[in-house]
């Protein structure tokens, strides 16, 4: 269900966050990086709708693996329906995973992950900690759970964690769930994080694993490219 895909502001996610009817809650939070699109690929909405194309077309999935998408500009794509389980890792998809794809690539070398899209990546941890009362060892990088490098081998978790930390400390998602939404906003992204969607609809659970240094997959995000 999960196009059209909606563009939030940080301050958006973390209002909505706050006023999300989550069931269940979240006890986990699962951190990716696309790998393909890199920051160079990378073509807004059309590489989002590629990603959806080939997790629901190709891996047969019932939506895009992931809950959103953290863009180099630092806002947030929506995607998969926020109550229902991701396609995050082999044997650790759950309805009380909370999944992100930050876009790039974050291996050594290449994309450095810095500037406003960092920040999103703080942000959206800390506000999901602090809706949840969650610990630090709720955060998980796709590593842990396979043998693939995502988030990135040049991303340090505990670099991560400190900057959460501190964002926490500054009250910072305090600041941004101030943010007022027209109503005619605010349903326009509640309908596109699945808000009045039918439990059962929430509740299947795809089983695959995020590609990663898959020629098909790369191809198939090139090909979403304009010529």
């Amino acid at each position: 269900m999960a196009p059209p895909f909606k563009q939030l502001q940080p301050a958006e996610f973390v209002h909505v966050v706050q006023q999300f009817g989550w069931q269940p809650a979240k006890t986990l939070i699962h951190m990716h990086h696309t790998w393909r699109p890199n920051h160079s690929q990378y073509h807004g909405v059309d590489s989002i709708q590629a990603m959806y194309d080939y997790h629901v077309n190709t891996n047969h999935w019932s939506d895009i693996a992931q809950h959103v998408s953290l863009a180099p500009d630092g806002t947030i794509w929506t995607g998969r329906p926020w109550n229902m389980s991701p396609a995050s890792a082999a044997g650790y998809n759950s309805s009380r995973v909370f999944m992100f794809e930050t876009i790039g690539d974050f291996d050594q070398g290449k994309d450095p992950l810095t500037g406003a899209q960092l920040d999103t990546v703080v942000l959206v941890i800390a506000t999901l900690m602090k809706k949840f009362d969650l610990s630090a060892s709720a955060l998980k990088f796709h590593n842990e759970m396979s043998t693939k490098s995502c988030p990135g081998s040049a991303v340090s978790k505990q670099d991560i964690l400190d900057k959460v930390g501190e964002f926490i400390n500054a009250g910072g998602s305090n600041d941004a769930a101030a943010s007022v939404l027209s109503e005619t906003r605010r349903a326009e992204i509640f309908e596109a994080i699945g808000a009045g969607a039918e439990q059962a609809d929430a509740m299947p659970e795809d089983a695959g694993e995020l590609p990663e240094h898959d020629p098909a997959y790369e191809a198939a995000i090139l090909n979403s490219l304009p010529r």
